[in-house]
């Protein structure tokens, strides 16, 4: 359940913006993959890693995603080891 409990925060900074996850749950949450809809082209983040409990964690987008919103789209590592289907969610500046 961790994983539908992420809520997802686009930041702008000089060189591009920033995907920013916050992790409210108790448990670590791992990506497969992590896509941004912006507006253009699909982004694909590269060495998404994790997030910890009760944290958030920054992921850079090489360039600034130009509407107010973006479409999310994440698989992550199920409980077994699997892969989860991918989830969507939504960021906003």
């Amino acid at each position: 359940q961790a994983p539908g409990k992420l809520s997802w925060k686009l930041l702008d900074q000089p060189s591009g913006s920033i995907l920013r996850v916050t992790n409210p749950s108790a448990f670590h949450v791992t990506f497969i993959g992590i896509r941004v809809m912006g507006g253009g082209a699909p982004i694909e983040l590269k060495d998404v890693g994790m997030v910890a409990p009760k944290s958030s964690q920054d992921y850079p987008i090489n360039h600034k995603i130009k509407s107010k919103s973006a479409n999310i789209e994440f698989s992550v590592i199920n409980d077994f080891g699997g892969y989860s289907d991918p989830i969507k969610s939504s960021a906003a500046f």
